[in-house]
């Protein structure tokens, strides 16, 4: 299901993008109050973060419930100062520093896609659920993030982040994820 992104047709966009879902998957229906409040407040998130695009992906699996993956990409300025290579290089060795929500040191590499090299980064990390709350009670989720600064003018970045907390199905979902971002293509506007 899409985001919806443009606020002043926000309630349609989400209510059209559920009812598609159930009507192909039917035995989603019994979700469909659920599934509308979660693709609401996920797209006003992704609105109020400014993102250009986000997808959420829904499924209920026999024997552990139901899951969530989510893709949202941003496209951010940066100094037109700085070679896209020399972002590269930064985002390597910055983005190697594991943080308090990362559970292991984060994987990170280069990567080379069809819209320019960017930074690919691997991760497992808890998101806190509230404030202050365990770390057992955070969620756990698989995180695939990529950096890809871009020199056509304006200067700007291509910031894409894929969360699931899905790890039953992981690599099937990392998987598509990896395509789309292999397939993606930048259009200008205007």
């Amino acid at each position: 299901m899409t985001f919806a992104l443009d606020e002043a047709t926000a309630a349609e966009e989400v209510d059209r993008e559920v009812a598609g879902l159930i009507g192909r998957h039917p035995p989603l229906g019994v979700h469909q109050r659920l599934l509308i409040e979660l693709l609401g407040h996920k797209s006003a998130g992704a609105r109020e973060d400014g993102a250009a695009f986000g997808a959420m992906r829904y499924e209920i699996h026999p024997g552990h419930g139901g899951s969530v993956a989510s893709m949202i990409g941003w496209l951010v300025g940066r100094s037109p100062v700085r070679t896209p290579d020399e972002e590269v290089a930064d985002n390597l060795a910055r983005f190697t520093v594991q943080t308090r929500i990362d559970q292991f040191p984060p994987q990170v590499s280069r990567v080379r896609l069809p819209y320019g090299h960017g930074v690919r980064v691997l991760a497992a990390r808890r998101i806190p659920t509230r404030e202050g709350a365990e770390s057992h009670h955070r969620a756990l989720f698989h995180t695939l993030e990529y950096h890809v600064p871009l020199d056509r003018p304006p200067a700007s970045l291509l910031f894409v982040r894929f969360m699931t907390s899905d790890l039953v199905h992981v690599t099937e979902l990392s998987g598509e994820f990896e395509g789309i971002i292999a397939e993606l293509r930048l259009v200008p506007r205007g």
